[in-house]
């Protein structure tokens, strides 16, 4: 399910077997009770302004056991102070919804969704230190969330990055 007709037309040649919907998560009204086992939104709720209703969604469609994994933008990030309105979960203008992980926790445990791992994907925005090259901070910074990605780990921790992931089962 996304709204990007392009990103539908990928998947489904990917995913040659899987079935896919043109529809904004905040129209999920008509899909069927627990009838997904995983449901992803990377980078979804930041651009919702109603991302509360779209958790509860979430939940309504997963089936018990399943998995909801969700990414956002880390508004505890420390980068965030660094790099102050440069920083990229402002850069976007159609960021409407920036939480703390806290609440994006909350959130998920008031809709019936556990939190499993919760985890980042590490500084990738550089540059974040003046007079420094881009190319040295990329390699430096970035090196942690490219090995969590190439290794498969998820070991940063929240508190280490751009970006707050989180896998959650429905209870």
């Amino acid at each position: 399910m996304d709204i990007n007709p392009w990103a539908l037309a990928e998947a489904q040649i990917n995913t040659p077997q899987g079935q896919f919907l043109l529809l904004s998560a905040e129209d999920m009204g008509a899909l069927c009770d627990q009838s997904f086992a995983i449901v992803v939104a990377k980078h979804v709720l930041e651009h919702l302004s109603a991302a509360d209703e779209v958790i509860a969604e979430f939940s309504r469609v997963l089936s018990p056991g399943g998995l909801l994994l969700l990414a956002t933008p880390n508004l505890d990030s420390p980068m965030r102070r660094v790099k102050k309105d440069k920083w990229i979960g402002y850069r976007d203008p159609t960021h409407i919804n920036l939480k703390a992980p806290f609440d994006w926790l909350r959130l998920l445990r008031e809709n019936g969704l556990r939190p499993r791992r919760v985890l980042s994907d590490g500084f990738w925005d550089a540059p974040y230190i003046p007079l420094v090259p881009d190319v040295i901070q990329k390699l430096f910074f970035g090196a942690p969330g490219g090995l969590q990605a190439v290794l498969g780990w998820g070991f940063i921790p929240p508190w280490m990055g751009e970006s707050l992931i989180v896998l959650a089962d429905k209870v």
